[in-house]
C-alpha cells in the first residue's frame, strides 16, 4: 500500500467521522468540527509530502479524543506507514533513562512507600521510576 492510498484512507474515515462529531464529542464538536474542515480542505489542495503532514495533523486531532479515536480504529485499523505502528498508538523509545544491567544480572530495590522488593534488569533513575512490583497496591516506585 503507498503512503497516498493509506492517507486516502484517513482522508475518508476523517470525512466520516466529521458527520459523527456531534454525537461523539457532544461539548466539543464545533471546534473540532471547524479544525477537521480547515484541515481536510487543505488536503484536497495539497500532494505529495505536504498532503501527508496535513493527514498527520488530522490523526493527531482526531486521536486527541477517545471517542474520535475508538471510531477511527473502527472505521480503519490505520496504521503509520513509517513506523508500522498504530496511528493512535503512543509508543515512546520503551527504555526507562537508567543503567542497564549485565545479561542476567536483576538487582534488588526495596520501594520505601511499602517495602515490596523489586527485582529489576536495571538500576532506574530517580526522577524516571519504573511501578513499583507490588501487584497488591499499585503505585510508583519509591526510591530515596
Amino acid at each position: 500500500m503507498t503512503d497516498d492510498d493509506a492517507d486516502t484512507r484517513i482522508l475518508n474515515a476523517a470525512l466520516a467521522i466529521r458527520s459523527e462529531l456531534a454525537a461523539l464529542l457532544p461539548g466539543d464538536s464545533t471546534r473540532i468540527r471547524t479544525a477537521l474542515d480547515d484541515h481536510l480542505e487543505r488536503a484536497k489542495s495539497a500532494s505529495g509530502q505536504e498532503r501527508s503532514e496535513i493527514v498527520d495533523e488530522i490523526l493527531d486531532l482526531l486521536t486527541a479524543h477517545e471517542p474520535t479515536r475508538m471510531r477511527l480504529r473502527e472505521l480503519d485499523e490505520v496504521r503509520d506507514t513509517e513506523r508500522g505502528a498504530a496511528a493512535d498508538l503512543w509508543s515512546p523509545d520503551q527504555i526507562l533513562a537508567g543503567s542497564i544491567l549485565d545479561d542476567g544480572q536483576r538487582i534488588e530495590i526495596t520501594c520505601e512507600a511499602c517495602g515490596y522488593i523489586n527485582s529489576l534488569a536495571f538500576r532506574p533513575p530517580a526522577d524516571d521510576p519504573p511501578d513499583c512490583q507490588n501487584r497488591a497496591s499499585p503505585h510508583p516506585l519509591l526510591l530515596r
